[in-house]
């Protein structure tokens, strides 16, 4: 106990307050995150730097807590939580190259990628208290591998010849890293697989694009 209490305390000593409006990990995760992020653009301006850094300094302030609660964890519970978040950002990643393909890119994804930092880290954290999840009616992999290439299809008038390179591309890269990221969710406890599954099923949102490109995007 005594050797995990120093390893926490020189964790929380690393901590800047100077890049984080002077507040520690407990103060900025406990506002949350609309609220941090209305007082970091507040401070710093509603510009897409700031934006983009709002996000990231949430995701620091919550991985540092869940870092310590991971450290108290028995070693296999934390290995397959480690193991999650490497999947879940993985995941998020490929999923929003293949929006920001679709849509032609743009400064606007900027702060769409940066959020990926503290969505996998709220997810984690869930994860680690085993939040309630509510029964939910999710569609196939396969049908929303589907609804994709068929969005990719009707933008593709629109999109250059390098521009529909980069979405294949970025479509297969999706694809393999789903069904390596699958594999990993099926072999979970049966109480985080819902968790999981509809964070890859929201990257499938993103990766659709239809809030960018004015459709309703709808989760289940």
């Amino acid at each position: 106990m005594a050797l995990v209490a120093m390893a926490v305390g020189f964790y929380a000593i690393q901590w800047n307050r100077s890049a984080y409006l002077g507040k520690s990990p407990e103060q900025i995760v406990a506002m949350g995150r609309d609220k941090w992020y209305a007082a970091y653009t507040k401070k710093h301006g509603e510009h897409t730097r700031a934006m983009c850094d709002a996000e990231t300094t949430y995701g620091d302030a919550l991985k540092n807590l869940n870092d310590r609660a991971l450290r108290r964890l028995p070693a296999a519970r934390r290995a397959f939580l480690e193991s999650a978040r490497y999947h879940c950002k993985q995941i998020a990643l490929r999923g929003h190259e293949v929006g920001y393909a679709i849509t032609g890119g743009g400064t606007i994804w900027n702060p769409i990628f940066a959020s990926i930092h503290p969505s996998v880290e709220m997810l984690i954290a869930e994860s680690i208290v085993n939040k309630p999840m509510p029964m939910v009616k999710m569609k196939s992999i396969e049908s929303r591998f589907v609804e994709m290439d068929e969005t990719a299809k009707k933008a593709f008038p629109e999109m250059t010849e390098d521009s529909i390179t980069e979405f294949k591309k970025a479509f297969n890269e999706f694809r393999y890293q789903e069904s390596v990221s699958r594999k990993f969710v099926e072999s979970a406890p049966e109480y985080d697989r819902t968790r999981l599954r509809l964070f890859i099923h929201k990257q499938f949102e993103i990766a659709i694009a239809k809030e960018m490109i004015g459709e309703d995007a709808q989760t289940q």
